[in-house]
């Protein structure tokens, strides 16, 4: 930490050069100084030290390390939180619940004699790993750990787990050419993940490691991944990126209506020019799998149908037909229900607030109570939006 300068890195600097005419280091990282969730200091006087060692009895020691790397930014102080750590831990059940699901998808894995041709899915987490390989080298040659970990974190969590293990499930659960071709990229893209994440969580990557198909040697001896910047393809990551924009806006519209997510639907999508459209024709099989669409119409030109919930994402109008989805009076009626607690829940909230509550509550209390108006309200929006669009 910064407050050895003077005691430790300076007096070993100055004896060098005195005793032995060179400085004994050209490259000191100083970390900044732990404190508590409040961002001060620990102290045993204080009584607000932890012990590791309790920590890791809920966390794991990997979870530890990662929280601890997660949180440095060369500031002078970072604070250690509880909310931190569980992140920490949410993450390594997050990879061993992917790599689970790798382990289940390669047994009885036969390497194939060349390299298969990636689809769409392998040619986007490909070009995403190359963008986190070279962000995290350039992160740790910087000495921001902090950055080159909540770097992982993203393309794991969000890209990793979240999109490319969805994207693959289509290809592993079918015929036997398309099998072997997602479990050649997921298990090539899973061992450079296990390399990028090992210096921050050597347990978990090693172990995971040690069951992969094949003969290997201990993860901790093996090469630290290649930047390869000819696997950067821009165009890809932008398709998906269009294609991820309808994903959620489909799925966020089943949720406002009460459509199962099973639910076989029709999506129209009305591109506002042929640029917004094409990753769309492009990919449309993508989209008919993950959203469960029984009919995918892509026609600039096509009509609204009159009872249809509308969202509008990269340059499209998504429209997804609600009739025969839906009772709709039982709809109109939950809604109506719902937009009635809720303004009643506001009214209290806003009376309490313009009271004596705010003179007298603590600052946090009060703050959590406003928070709390802003999402009632924000919700109370929402319910009424959908409302109209029984209109």
């Amino acid at each position: 930490s910064w407050d050895i300068i003077f005691f430790w890195v300076a007096r070993m600097a100055m004896l060098g050069l005195k005793f032995m005419g060179d400085v004994p280091f050209h490259h000191v990282c100083i970390n900044s100084l732990v404190g508590d969730a409040e961002g001060k200091k620990m102290s045993k006087s204080k009584g607000n030290t932890v012990d590791p060692l309790d920590i890791m009895v809920h966390t794991g020691a990997d979870g530890l390390r990662f929280t601890m790397a997660a949180i440095e930014n060369h500031s002078r102080y970072v604070a250690f939180t509880p909310d931190r750590l569980e992140s920490s831990r949410n993450f390594m059940n997050k990879i061993w619940n992917a790599a689970r699901f790798a382990l289940m998808n390669l047994e009885g894995y036969a390497a194939p004699a060349g390299r298969p041709q990636p689809d769409f899915a392998d040619q986007w987490i490909l070009s995403r790993l190359e963008a986190t390989v070279a962000a995290v080298d350039r992160s740790l040659e910087g000495y921001r750990f902090g950055e080159a970990a909540l770097t992982l974190y993203d393309f794991v969590w969000k890209d990793f787990c979240d999109w490319y293990v969805e994207l693959l499930k289509l290809r592993l659960y079918g015929e036997a050419a398309g099998k072997q071709q997602a479990q050649y990229y997921l298990l090539r893209v899973l061992e450079e993940i296990l390399r990028l994440l090992h210096p921050f969580v050597p347990f978990i990557t090693e172990e995971i490691w040690a069951q992969l198909p094949g003969k290997r040697d201990f993860l901790m001896k093996s090469a630290w991944p290649v930047s390869e910047p000819g696997r950067r393809q821009p165009e890809v990551e932008s398709d998906l990126e269009v294609l991820r924009d309808i994903i959620y806006a489909v799925r966020n519209i089943r949720g406002e209506m009460n459509v199962p997510p099973a639910q076989q639907v029709t999506l129209i999508i009305r591109p506002l020019g042929e640029e917004h459209g094409g990753a769309v024709k492009r990919h449309a099989q993508v989209l008919r799998n993950l959203l469960k669409l029984s009919d995918l119409i892509v026609d600039a030109g096509a009509q609204k149908p009159k009872l249809s919930a509308m969202a509008v994402v990269a340059g499209m109008e998504l429209l997804m037909p609600l009739e025969g989805l839906i009772d709709l009076d039982k709809e109109r009626g939950r809604l109506e229900k719902e937009i009635a607690n809720l303004e009643k829940a506001v009214e209290r909230l806003e009376a309490k607030l313009q009271g004596d509550f705010v003179n007298k509550a603590p600052a946090p209390v009060v703050e959590a109570e406003r928070a709390k108006l802003a999402d009632y309200r924000q919700k109370l929006e929402q319910l009424k939006t959908n409302l109209n669009k029984f209109s």
